[in-house]
């Protein structure tokens, strides 16, 4: 048995899996993977072009994504004082990420002033253009908005926007109320058709089980839980052509809970997370980060330059020197599942009533890529890989560790270091071996002609 390059005799379940590669599905946005991170990062000068470690970092997953500027300190009174030179700053950020990836900024709607929106929009215009999306508020329905009241200013600044940018696209409403989402887009002055698409949150709940085990099982729960309060939507049963996406997203609200946030059952969440939603047909996910707050004191030295506290979920960590960045462990399970993104779904069939998440895509060369989740915090999962055509070979690229909780997860057998530096390998496989994957690991099969 494979564990991350090495032979070990560990409790197992077993899965078998065959993806058809006759029968494809939806594709999952090539952009699809992507990251939220808080104004307060821009304006105390860590997004800008010549920010090296975090760009080297950020970008290993992919030439696209999307970046989502947006959080609670957005909506502050005072507004975050952005200026045309930030926001050129942040447009130079965004191209040295990748030529395909875009910007969703969120203009402050708590402090009233639809002017002050339209002007900051034009510096982000003149900046990015067409590559930048609009946001107004954030989380409006849990700080003091209704779903009367957040539609009427939402309007006001539309107005004002669109006349000063007249090619804006605007994304809403980037709440956490599922249940409220249709409600509140039908009453805006473009209804959901005239939207670049309809934004969401999605956070674990604080009061789920502080467990490997409540974390994880969150995400299937709320997709059984569809109509619910919390049950995620379908994309194609109410948005149809309008995309959704969720803007912010990460595990335990809050921050991050110590312990599990930052370990590795983090990154099996997420990956829990993206493939439920990819299959929903989701355009992408902006996982948060926020490079001052700590997750359990508030915002240290009051949330400004030279705090040292790291974000327990981020994906990506500001170090003690303030200048370089290392990946927090979901980001392990970010870069896994961007190596599928812009890919069609395939279908597949498995004989195993085993603890896992599965996903198969059609990879470039017109193979399947298969990517498995252990969900099990215990056992370890066999997995017979098979796609419908011959194959005579695999690449495997395992996300391994000690257990659940183990602060330093590997990928192809090593760990990503500071600024992205990593040396991991996939793992080659014949055709009919298996692949085993440790407890809360993943691996992402490649099949070979």
């Amino acid at each position: 048995m494979i564990v991350g390059g090495h032979t070990q005799a560990v409790p197992a379940r077993t899965l078998s899996i065959k993806a058809n590669l006759s029968g494809g599905g939806l594709t999952i946005p090539a952009d699809f993977v992507g990251y939220s991170i808080n104004p307060l990062s821009l304006i105390g000068g860590l997004l800008n072009g010549s920010a090296t470690s975090l760009i080297n970092l950020a970008k290993m997953i992919g030439s696209s994504g999307k970046l989502r500027i947006g959080g609670g300190d957005q909506d502050t009174s005072p507004a975050p004082a952005l200026t045309q030179q930030l926001a050129n700053d942040l447009g130079a950020f965004l191209t040295a990420l990748g030529a395909g990836w875009s910007c969703i900024y969120g203009l402050d709607l708590i402090v009233n002033d639809a002017a002050l929106a339209a002007t900051q929009a034009g510096y982000l215009n003149t900046a990015m253009g067409s590559k930048v999306s609009f946001q107004f508020g954030n989380e409006p329905l849990t700080s003091g908005f209704t779903t009367g009241t957040y539609p009427t200013r939402w309007n006001t600044y539309y107005t004002s926007v669109i006349a000063a940018v007249p090619a804006a696209k605007l994304m809403s409403p980037d709440d956490l109320q599922f249940s409220s989402v249709q409600t509140v887009v039908n009453a805006l002055t473009p209804g959901k058709a005239g939207l670049t698409a309809v934004t969401t949150h999605w956070y674990v709940a604080a009061t789920t089980p502080h467990t490997a085990e409540g974390l994880i099982g969150t995400v299937r729960g709320n997709a059984i839980n569809m109509n619910g309060t919390t049950g995620f939507f379908k994309n194609n049963e109410w948005a149809g052509s309008t995309p959704l996406i969720l803007a912010e997203s990460n595990n335990f609200s809050g921050g991050g809970l110590l312990g599990v946030s930052d370990r590795l059952c983090s990154a099996t969440w997420y990956l829990n997370e993206a493939i439920v939603f990819a299959k929903y047909g989701y355009a992408g996910i902006c996982t948060h980060c926020n490079f001052w707050w700590n997750g359990t004191s508030g915002w240290p030295n009051g949330g400004v330059v030279g705090a040292t506290a790291p974000n327990i979920y981020a994906p990506l960590l500001l170090q003690s020197d303030l200048t370089s960045f290392a990946p927090g462990a979901i980001f392990y399970g970010l870069y896994l599942f961007s190596r599928i993104q812009g890919q069609q779904i395939l279908n597949a069939q498995t004989d195993s009533n085993a603890n896992e998440t599965s996903i198969a895509t059609l990879g470039t060369g017109g193979n399947a890529n298969i990517l498995v989740v252990n969900n099990d915090t215990v056992n370890s999962l066999v997995v017979t890989p098979d796609q419908s055509s011959p194959w005579s070979m695999a690449n495997v690229l395992l996300l391994s560790g000690t257990g659940p909780y183990d602060a330093a997860p590997t990928l192809g057998g090593a760990a990503i270091g500071v600024s992205g530096a990593w040396s991991g390998a996939p793992l080659s496989i014949n055709s009919g071996q298996t692949v085993t994957i440790p407890p809360c690991g993943a691996a992402l099969i490649s099949m070979q002609p």
